[in-house]
């Protein structure tokens, strides 16, 4: 990385994948967001899933997608609440 940084000047992607939970954790910022902002659990749904989505699969019993959702507002909260001091260790 250090040699391919001298020769080109740049730090190219192809060293840097992307971290494997970026996703979720962007997925749980922005449900976080949206609990802050006063959006029911489905207008989160929506934002984060898509209204396509939603409108097939927030009746299922199951309930896989509600699960999701409020798993990632917990998250969230619990990393609002300073768990994400973990994050930084």
């Amino acid at each position: 990385r250090l040699n391919d940084l001298v020769c080109t000047e740049t730090l190219r992607t192809k060293f840097y994948p992307p971290d494997l939970g970026a996703r979720r954790l962007s997925r749980v910022l922005q449900a976080l967001d949206g609990y802050l902002a006063g959006a029911s659990q489905r207008e989160v749904a929506v934002a984060l899933f898509g209204a396509e989505r939603v409108e097939a699969d927030w009746r299922d019993p199951r309930n896989h997608l509600c699960d999701q959702v409020r798993r990632a507002i917990r998250r969230g909260r619990d990393l609002m609440n300073g768990g994400y001091l973990k994050l930084l260790r």
